[in-house]
């Protein structure tokens, strides 16, 4: 798999990105839960889980094959999402 990169959202960034109309999305409840309280008031609710109502399971620690499955867990959440909007 290509080299991925990830980073950290910081309290600016997520306050920012919560009042311009955009959304965050989460991997998992816990993120999902950490985002809301970085969230300004009255923008708790443009924070969600990027699968719905499901955690999207965490690849790291498996091989290449629980990657590809996270990343086509990924791809099809992120369809469905482009498809409501």
């Amino acid at each position: 798999m290509a080299k991925q990169a990830v980073s950290a959202v910081a309290v600016a960034e997520a306050q920012n990105f919560q009042t311009k109309k955009q959304l965050i999305f989460a991997m998992d409840r816990d993120n999902a839960i950490a985002l809301r309280k970085l969230a300004p008031a009255g923008a708790t609710d443009k924070n969600r889980l990027l699968r719905g109502s499901d955690d999207i399971p965490d690849p790291y620690y498996s091989g290449d094959a629980a990657f590809r499955s996270t990343f086509q867990i990924i791809e099809t959440s992120l369809n469905a999402i482009v498809h409501d909007f």
